[in-house]
């Protein structure tokens, strides 16, 4: 009986220590700041706002026309509120819509973190529900990475309520006096498993097509013309040969890649490799088929499985004059 109660309370305390045990937010903040600047890119580069919101947008707000987003909403099965429903003049809709970028800026800069990643998630829903068929991988992304930001202390590091802070206590560099919290490891540890749950899940599902299993998922990509990012005609019909092969690795360590990837993400030996596998998987996804905003937020999702110790040593060297014995380098990543 005592053996089982001693199993029992080593793994309730080695699940407290998992979620719970406190934990540095230096990941956190980076993870706020390339959040910000993908979420930027996003809103205020990757398409016309004019063009999903307003009184002139492809999808109407006028039920006798056949395009009501309500009713689209409804034949989905989904309860879709948005501000953007009510804010329908060209006044009213250039204010909200700059009042919401300025939302994401203070998000990115790390002032009033958590009003501002609250604001910019209730926009970023607005959005979705305004134009639901536009959404896509991304969206999904950047709700559930806004959502746990929300939990986090996202304003803990790297951002202007750090230095605020440190200016009133009047501390000498941002890296003393970090702050430890048991809702940085918790989040943390929520967009972890998030993301081995979104790999698992994309590389299963891929199975289910056929493509995968003769290797031609890869060759199908690169030659869709509207997806190019530059013209590849010239190698698709000068060395189809060579695209074949290309396919048929890229197609293998695709499936490889993200079928093992929750399992070998959590093996410190390992997680530098599959790190790098990320960025080659998405560099590729972004150059090959025009993804680069959903391979900037999946690999922005990917840097909470880089240690705090790595993040605040690589800062250290690049933004002041490092000394050894000042910041011991980490052993793993």
């Amino acid at each position: 009986m005592f053996p089982m109660l001693k199993s029992m309370n080593r793994a309730l305390q080695r699940w407290n220590e998992f979620w719970f045990i406190p934990g540095d937010a230096a990941t956190l903040g980076v993870i706020r700041i390339l959040l910000g600047l993908c979420l930027l890119w996003h809103y205020a580069c990757g398409f016309s706002a004019a063009d999903f919101i307003g009184p002139d947008a492809w999808v109407g707000l006028d039920p006798s026309h056949g395009t009501d987003v309500l009713e689209i909403a409804k034949a989905d099965g989904r309860n879709a509120p948005s501000l953007w429903i009510w804010v329908t003049s060209e006044t009213g809709v250039q204010w909200t819509y700059s009042f919401f970028l300025a939302a994401i800026v203070f998000l990115t800069i790390g002032f009033v973190s958590r009003v501002a990643c609250v604001t910019v998630l209730l926009g970023h829903l607005s959005f979705a529900h305004r134009c639901p068929q536009v959404v896509y991988g991304i969206d999904y992304v950047l709700s559930s990475l806004l959502l746990y930001l929300i939990i986090a202390p996202a304003g803990a590091e790297f951002s202007v309520d750090r230095w605020i802070s440190r200016h009133v206590r009047k501390q000498k560099t941002v890296w003393e006096g970090r702050q430890l919290s048991w809702n940085a490891t918790f989040s943390m540890r929520l967009i972890q498993i998030h993301m081995c749950i979104i790999y698992f899940c994309s590389g299963m599902a891929k199975l289910q097509g056929a493509s995968w299993w003769d290797g031609t998922a890869i060759w199908y990509a690169i030659a869709l013309p509207e997806m190019w990012t530059f013209d590849l005609n010239a190698l698709l019909v000068r060395h189809p040969f060579v695209v074949e092969i290309i396919s048929l690795i890229g197609t293998v360590a695709t499936l490889a890649f993200e079928i093992s990837f929750a399992f070998l993400i959590w093996k410190p030996a390992v997680r530098p490799l599959i790190l790098c596998s990320a960025v080659v998987l998405h560099a590729g996804i972004g150059v090959l088929m025009g993804l680069s905003g959903f391979s900037a937020v999946m690999l922005t999702g990917c840097v909470a499985f880089v240690r705090p110790e790595s993040i605040r040593f690589l800062g250290q060297r690049i933004f002041t004059n490092f000394h050894a014995g000042e910041l011991p380098a980490p052993d793993r990543v």
